[in-house]
């Protein structure tokens, strides 16, 4: 009998157990759709039912963090920056398992040949090629410290320098992405809006460098529950697998094993 109403009580909780409900903002970039699926497995894994979902409006980087210090949203994403500010923190803990730091060029269409000769950082250096980088982005101080030439955009959507790269009139001759942000934005930005834009197509440059998860202070028994979650998915090995789960074909398309491999130090 007391086995039964043990058996009763374990069902009931199950059957009544809080579902989390979580917030997060789109990307330009698209990469929401990855956050919500390792954050969905991350929590199952753990025992937890998790309702996640989207902004209405895409959300760029100051925008995104604004959403996160007033809790509009309760997960944002971003490399590491020293731009946060208020209740805003990060988690510790590379979500895509350095993919960020995996970096590709989009270049005005036909300049591809430029880059035919470049196989170390020194020849990019000799280029002279610019790259165009976000207020705040970590990539700033990496391409500061190994005297790459560099504009910064001051404010507003970083977007815009996909604009001012494709009118060849700004002193932009590419943009770094990360290679997991190279497809969706193309998709949603190059050829919606018919510019005149590729993805260069034989370099890989390298850094350390990752996403992270940012949460707001306020929100703190949510805060433990995703950080316990996300650590067990790392130690378990389910970010490795959802990585490339979630990534292959865009492995594929971009011909990710043929390309050069270029290091840049932090």
């Amino acid at each position: 009998m007391k086995k039964l109403i043990l058996i009763y009580f374990l069902v009931c909780s199950l059957a009544f157990a809080k579902t989390l409900e979580i917030k997060i903002a789109k990307s330009p970039a698209g990469t929401e759709n990855y956050i919500k699926l390792l954050l969905e497995k991350s929590l199952k894994q753990m025992g937890h039912d998790a309702k996640i979902t989207f902004t209405n409006d895409e959300m760029g980087f100051e925008r995104g963090f604004g959403a996160l210090d007033s809790n509009e949203i309760h997960v944002y994403w971003s490399g590491n920056t020293d731009q946060v500010k208020g209740d805003v923190y990060y988690l510790n803990i590379p979500i895509t398992n350095n993919l960020l730091g995996t970096r590709l060029f989009f270049i005005p269409k036909g300049t591809a040949k430029d880059y035919e000769n470049i196989y170390t950082l020194e020849d990019l250096r000799k280029s002279k090629k610019v790259g165009g980088f976000g207020k705040g982005w970590s990539d700033v101080t990496i391409w500061k410290n190994n005297n790459l030439p560099y504009l910064e955009k001051e404010n507003g959507n970083w977007a815009a320098i996909f604009t001012m790269m494709a009118k060849k009139t700004r002193g932009i001759d590419y943009f770094s992405r990360g290679v997991i942000e190279i497809l969706p934005e193309k998709a949603a930005i190059i050829d919606k809006n018919n510019l005149a834009l590729e993805v260069e197509p034989n370099l890989i440059f390298k850094y350390n460098g990752d996403f992270l998860i940012y949460l707001n202070k306020k929100n703190g028994e949510l805060n433990k529950i995703i950080e316990s979650a996300l650590l067990n998915a790392q130690k378990s090995g389910l970010i490795t697998k959802t990585v490339e789960e979630f990534w292959k074909k865009d492995f594929d398309e971009l011909n990710m094993k043929n390309r050069r491999v270029i290091i840049v130090p932090n």
